[in-house]
């Protein structure tokens, strides 16, 4: 799907420049119109309307733009779970914490870690994640974060109170 996105704004593009290319041309009085606004067949023709060079440099554009952006990504994102959650607006919960609501949470992480047999790592609650919802995130063990959001926290403590999963 990212390939064929790619391949769709890559023709959307050319579309475009092909476009502003050839009324310029035609505004400066350089050529004649390649297309016009009336089914005229004389300018609805292939050849007029392909440009290799134009296609070529809106390919080569496009293509170092995503990749640029691609490797940004992939660099902003090495440092570890900590780094998407933070993004995302997660608010670490202290691991000393004496609240209801956070110690459970933190209980079921750390069972669920020493279950796998990985250490326990920190817990981020999403604070402006409006659906239920929850993740893990990380390279590795040592630098996995769990994340979960305000809406499945909240659900979690009011359905806990009343004692009923339902």
């Amino acid at each position: 799907m990212f390939a064929l996105s790619v391949v769709v704004i890559i023709l959307a593009l050319y579309l475009a420049a092909a476009w502003l290319e050839a009324y310029a041309l035609a505004a400066h009085g350089a050529v004649e119109p390649r297309w016009s606004s009336h089914l005229d067949s004389n300018l609805y023709k292939t050849e007029r309307f392909w440009n290799p060079g134009l296609f070529l440099a809106v390919t080569v554009g496009t293509l170092v733009i995503v990749c640029l952006g691609s490797l940004y990504k992939i660099y902003e994102l090495s440092a570890g779970g900590e780094t998407v959650a933070l993004m995302l607006g997660g608010r670490v919960i202290d691991p000393q914490t004496t609240g209801l609501a956070g110690r459970r949470l933190l209980n079921v992480v750390e069972e669920m870690a020493l279950a796998s047999g990985v250490p326990v790592p920190p817990v981020y609650v999403l604070e402006n994640e409006p659906g239920i919802n929850a993740f893990a995130a990380g390279h590795q063990p040592s630098d996995a974060v769990v994340a979960v959001s305000r809406a499945a926290w909240t659900t979690s403590r009011a359905t806990n109170s009343r004692g009923s999963w339902t």
